[in-house]
């Protein structure tokens, strides 16, 4: 269920484009997380209850308390609505589908698997079993984000799908900001 919660804040921020003028060396942070209205679900498969807060002078952490109402494996889907604040509102941006495994092993694996572990599931991966689990000050590791990045504040809803319906979501508000000098910002591992 972390691993919901990882993935949702990875996804959410690695998989937004950009405009060519608004896209640069930058540094993502998470600004909120937090429950859907229960009228964006069709039935609750699965509760995340987030709390964001620092961990000391320098870093985000997150807890949560997780309730698994039916096994979770890499057979549901996610749907990733995300809308960039600009003049105006809150704008639709870009939508992303895909599988939740796929998903995860695209944006998020390593901090997936880091919060199972903390988080004292019986897996490092998928199937993740019915029940009830915490996780305490997951520290996020940002630098594990995409540097080149899209600037701006956005704002993901993000839903796991099972059978097309949705069983769970979160609501995710990120922001990558350029990086004015190297300090600011990870240094990227050279290939």
């Amino acid at each position: 269920m972390l691993k919901l919660v990882g993935l949702c804040l990875i996804a959410s921020l690695s998989s937004i484009g950009a405009d060519d003028n608004m896209l640069g060396k930058g540094l993502w942070s998470l600004i909120a997380v937090e429950n859907c209205p229960e009228e964006e679900l069709h039935q609750e498969s699965l509760r995340l209850d987030v709390n964001k807060h620092k961990v000391n002078r320098s870093h985000d952490g997150l807890s949560v308390h997780i309730t698994i109402n039916n096994e979770v494996n890499d057979q549901y889907g996610t749907f990733i609505d995300i809308c960039k604040y600009v003049d105006g509102g809150c704008k639709q941006y870009q939508v992303v589908s895909d599988n939740l495994g796929k998903l995860c092993d695209k944006y998020a694996k390593d901090n997936v698997v880091r919060a199972l572990q903390m988080a004292k599931f019986n897996t490092d991966y998928f199937p993740l079993d019915v029940g009830e689990y915490d996780l305490e000050d997951f520290m996020i590791d940002y630098c594990s984000f995409p540097s080149d990045c899209p600037f701006g504040r956005y704002e993901a809803m993000t839903f796991l799908l099972s059978g097309g319906q949705r069983v769970a979501c979160l609501k995710v508000i990120v922001e990558c900001t350029k990086c004015e000098d190297d300090d600011e910002c990870c240094d990227d591992d050279e290939e």
